[in-house]
């Protein structure tokens, strides 16, 4: 929200503004000096697909945060359980401000309309009630969730069962291997997007200091042969 409302003067004044947690698929602004840090939303059909297949899924619920972020994950989603054979039984929003009781409902919905297994994306506080919501609804109910958000409410003991039993996180290999190297080095694991905001630091700072003054910015940084 802030990103897209920050566009219009962002072009304006040139400044460069680099975003974590975002992709372009669901910031409204636009802007030549925005650069994005997260894997497209796009990619998720994949690792859905392997996921769907692997557990059995016959009838799948969709869950998704209310506003763009969401609704950048629906196609993914759809094209995932088509991929499986499987089919969509029901597609929930959580509104904003949802309450716990709000999102129980949600999930009874999905319950309800005979869902063997649920696809989920959403922000902080609504990712940790649903997975306890479903567990406590329906113990053992698979699970996935296309948000690392999942994982560090594991890893901070704010969900009543262990991401692995049931419940799975869509994460890049790279990104899991940076949170153990960064508990090893510091004791904790770090935020949720610390990988994404160390390497997209590295990769802007390589380029204001080797870039010419004529190359495009964003231009620069795709091409870039950069190993985070």
């Amino acid at each position: 929200f802030l990103s897209a409302a920050a566009a219009d003067s962002i072009q304006e004044k040139q400044i460069v503004s680099f975003n974590p947690a975002n992709t372009s698929e669901h910031v409204e602004g636009k802007s030549d000096y925005f650069l994005f840090g997260a894997p497209k939303n796009s990619l998720k059909e994949g690792s859905a697909t392997e996921w769907l297949k692997k557990i059995g899924a016959k009838k799948v619920a969709i869950v998704l945060e209310q506003g763009a972020w969401g609704d950048s994950h629906i196609k993914p989603f759809e094209k995932a359980i088509s991929n499986a054979r499987a089919d969509l039984v029901v597609t929930e929003r959580i509104p904003y401000g949802a309450s716990g009781q709000d999102i129980q409902t949600i999930v009874s919905k999905a319950i309800s309309a005979g869902a063997d297994s649920i696809l989920f994306t959403g922000f902080d506080a609504s990712t940790a009630v649903i997975i306890n919501k479903v567990q406590g609804l329906r113990p053992g109910l698979p699970f996935l969730a296309a948000t690392e958000i999942a994982k560090k409410h594991d890893e901070d003991g704010k969900i009543n069962v262990a991401v692995k039993d049931n419940v799975y996180v869509v994460i890049p290999g790279a990104s899991q291997k940076f949170r153990e190297d960064f508990k090893k080095e510091y004791g904790r694991y770090p935020g949720s997007y610390a990988d994404r905001a160390y390497d997209g630091t590295m990769m802007l700072v390589r380029a204001m200091l080797e870039k010419s003054s004529s190359d495009d910015l964003n231009e620069y940084v795709r091409g870039m042969n950069y190993k985070g």
